[in-house]
């Protein structure tokens, strides 16, 4: 009875999250990271005009198919910092997908 409580739980909570949309689909980028600061990541994000990007952000140039992934250095192992950076890799190799 408790596993198969566990189990549904687990399903529900799996299906919580928005479905991914691929705007596109990209094999192969080149893709560079840049860990700053958080101050530093606000400027970078503000002169870019983006708003709300506390986190980190993916800046996409096609004239020479590079994906700049800008964010904090992660401090530990699958913590919200290195989520971030999975989500902004997504976003490089199929865009606006949320």
């Amino acid at each position: 009875m408790r596993f198969t409580i566990a189990l549904m739980v687990c399903c529900l909570l799996a299906a919580c999250g928005k479905p991914v949309k691929p705007e596109f689909d990209r094999e192969q980028v080149i893709l560079q990271r840049h860990f700053m600061s958080s101050a530093e990541l606000a400027s970078a994000a503000q002169a870019r005009g983006l708003i709300g990007k506390e986190r980190g952000f993916a800046v996409w140039s096609p004239s020479d198919n590079q994906c700049d992934v800008y964010l904090q250095q992660p401090k530990a192992v699958d913590d919200d910092i290195t989520m971030t950076l999975g989500h902004e890799v997504l976003h490089c190799l199929i865009g606006q997908y949320h």
